[in-house]
């Protein structure tokens, strides 16, 4: 648990309370590497190796790079990254801050 600096009220807290994890957050938005913390603890998969800032549906995801760099974006399904004929559901990309890379199902019949 730690503390706000002006209050002594939890900033954040975690416990386990019957069979799930409860978090507590006096204040938004948590840090990427928290929620990414978070999200591994509770056995769900990351869809990308870096802090990027991933949305996705059914049919499509997008990845905005939050840093200069290679990175690994793992979708559930085979989709194909726009601009290019990569349709797969791992993708490997080197990426500048902010660059966009848009993935989509593959629709040709």
């Amino acid at each position: 648990m730690t503390e706000l600096s002006d209050l002594t009220h939890p900033a954040f807290a975690r416990t386990p309370v019957h069979g799930y994890t409860s978090v507590y957050t006096g204040t938004a938005p948590l840090p990427p590497a928290i929620l990414r913390s978070l999200v591994a603890d509770a056995g769900a998969r990351l869809w990308s190796n870096c802090e990027d800032v991933v949305a996705a549906t059914q049919d499509t995801a997008m990845l905005v790079a939050t840093s200069r760099g290679p990175r690994s974006l793992e979708l559930p399904s085979d989709l194909i990254r726009v601009g290019t004929d990569s349709q797969s559901s791992r993708h490997a990309m080197d990426m500048e801050e902010g660059d966009v890379a848009l993935f989509v199902r593959d629709t040709r019949a």
